[in-house]
């Protein structure tokens, strides 16, 4: 972790995202940048909430630590969000593991500070609500195509929604794209072959081109 020292671009965030009427002008006193590098760990799971973070850049992951020491990876990162919700409100452990994939900005606040300012503030309130709900409803949805839909279509509509034009960098390892679509490696890989011998896509390492959207975007649905 890299601590960025540049007031200038602490305050076009804070600007850009509203979050001096979030989080009350005072919490922007509190606040700093850092840097994350790939790899490193943001939150960890069972720890106490030390820091309330907010994301502005970058990409990250969420993962889940199962009883049986498996890795559930839950959710990707890759715009504007806020880390630590429901640990701020309810002083619980923090329930989830969020780690960088590749170079990441966030704004750091200090939790116990953050909460005596926020705690009854309104529009916190509201936004930790509305927010909370929509990451369960995602989560939710998630879980349940990976159990409803064959891996075939969801990962189409993995490739799908992530389309610019006809072609695809994979923002991921494809180890990771294989936890979060809730399959193994070795079985992502056979449905990508499948793919490619269909003539459906062509791949190259982390860079996948779209032969036949119409038959991609039929087996996509609308999944994710």
């Amino acid at each position: 972790m890299e601590y960025i020292n540049d007031k200038k671009l602490l305050g076009k965030y804070f600007d850009e995202y509203g979050l001096d009427e979030l989080l009350t002008p005072k919490a922007r006193d509190m606040a700093e940048m850092v840097r994350f590098s790939p790899g490193e760990e943001i939150l960890s799971t069972d720890e106490t909430l030390e820091s309330y973070y907010i994301f502005v850049e970058g990409r990250l992951k969420v993962y889940s630590i199962q009883e049986n020491g498996r890795y559930l990876l839950l959710k990707f990162y890759s715009g504007f969000d806020t880390l630590g919700d429901i640990e701020l409100i309810s002083g619980m452990k923090i329930s989830s593991t969020v780690v960088a994939v590749k170079e990441s900005i966030l704004i750091r606040i200090p939790a116990a500070r953050l909460k005596a300012l926020v705690y009854n503030h309104p529009p916190f309130l509201r936004y930790s609500v509305e927010n909370l709900g929509k990451k369960l409803h995602d989560l939710s949805k998630h879980s349940a195509h990976n159990l409803l839909y064959p891996l075939r279509n969801r990962l189409a509509s993995f490739i799908y929604v992530q389309l610019e034009d006809s072609e695809l960098v994979m923002p991921d390892k494809l180890v990771d794209v294989a936890e979060y679509l809730g399959t193994t490696y070795r079985h992502l890989s056979r449905e990508l072959n499948s793919l490619e011998r269909e003539g459906v896509v062509c791949r190259k390492g982390r860079r996948i081109k779209v032969l036949d959207r119409s038959k991609l975007e039929e087996l996509a649905g609308n999944i994710y």
